[in-house]
């Protein structure tokens, strides 16, 4: 703090925040002799430790797939083997089988068409449209490109396509951090959390087990700890193996109180069966109807044998 008299005094404050806990606080400093008016001058200094607007967390999807490669009809033929479009009104299987949607969440909702899989009460009663809550046709929605783009389970509704993969799908994840001066890695103490929020299995693992850092160790080693906010992992190491098919709707979230946001980040992953490759799957379909051909042979012949009476020459 400077005056503008000749004698200038310097003034250096040291705030050492609580840990990443985001407050506010007013500093008051009191200038002495500072005015031939008044004996004490004070100096209002407001102080807040917050998260920045700009700061984010991302999901880099692979083969340079971006946000607006998720709008109809704006891909190149590169990337369209790896996009997938989502029916209308579809909602992802749950434990209970594939055929029993149980998610609150719909994608690509169309108020104006029936709902696929909609055959037990359990699947009648979920699913509730919050974009399109008030429409009668899709088109009186009003989904903008920015929410058919976003993976945000808020916007579901509008989400009209999804990275594709085959079954069973690996996905390595790759995490980056959007700070004040640009994209950035992740640092090395952080920790991401990652589930499904359909609340559909999947089997996290690391690249390679001995990555794991030191500091994430002495968290598994308490089971306290672990019982009351779940595993974390290193963010730059993890790997999702999805044994399912249908829509994988992913969240990551870095764990508390190591950043001043609370950063989060959804993603989403499409399993489609595996189609076996000319000439694999003309080979089987050959065997299948050799092995059909000789079944009803053999049960011919026997028929014969036993209920066709034998003429002696």
């Amino acid at each position: 703090m400077y005056s503008d008299f000749p004698l200038r005094e310097k003034l250096n404050i040291e705030i050492v925040p609580v840990f990443n806990v985001q407050a506010a606080s007013t500093l008051r400093v009191h200038s002495v002799g500072s005015s031939m008016l008044c004996k004490n001058v004070p100096l209002y200094l407001s102080i807040r430790a917050a998260c920045p607007s700009t700061q984010m967390l991302i999901f880099v999807y692979p083969h340079n797939i971006t946000q607006e490669d998720f709008l109809p009809d704006t891909n190149t033929s590169e990337k369209e083997e790896h996009l997938i479009n989502i029916i209308a009104n579809y909602r992802p299987p749950s434990n209970l089988g594939y055929g029993i949607p149980t998610s609150s969440n719909i994608y690509n909702a169309d108020p104006s068409l029936p709902r696929p899989n909609d055959d037990f009460k359990i699947s009648k009663k979920s699913g509730q449209l919050k974009q399109c809550k008030d429409a009668n046709s899709r088109s009186k929605c009003g989904c903008t490109e920015a929410m058919i783009m976003t993976d945000d389970s808020r916007y579901s509704d509008c989400k009209m396509r999804a990275l594709k993969m085959e079954q069973p799908a690996i996905l390595n994840v790759s995490l980056l951090l959007m700070a004040e001066y640009g994209v950035e890695e992740i640092p090395e103490y952080y920790a991401v959390k990652i589930y499904d929020v359909n609340n559909r299995y999947i089997h996290i693992k690391y690249e390679d087990d001995s990555q794991q850092s030191v500091f994430l160790q002495l968290l598994e080693s308490d089971s306290r700890f672990k019982s009351a906010i779940g595993r974390f992992y290193k963010p730059d190491q993890i790997v999702i193996s999805m044994e399912g098919t249908g829509l994988y709707h992913l969240r990551a979230e870095l764990m508390p109180n190591l950043s001043f946001c609370p950063l989060s980040t959804e993603f989403q992953v499409y399993v489609v069966p595996v189609h076996l490759q000319y000439p694999v799957n003309f080979l089987l379909n050959f065997l299948i109807a050799l092995l059909l051909g000789a079944v009803l042979f053999f049960v011919a012949l026997w028929y014969i044998l036993k209920h066709v009476p034998q003429t002696s020459i």
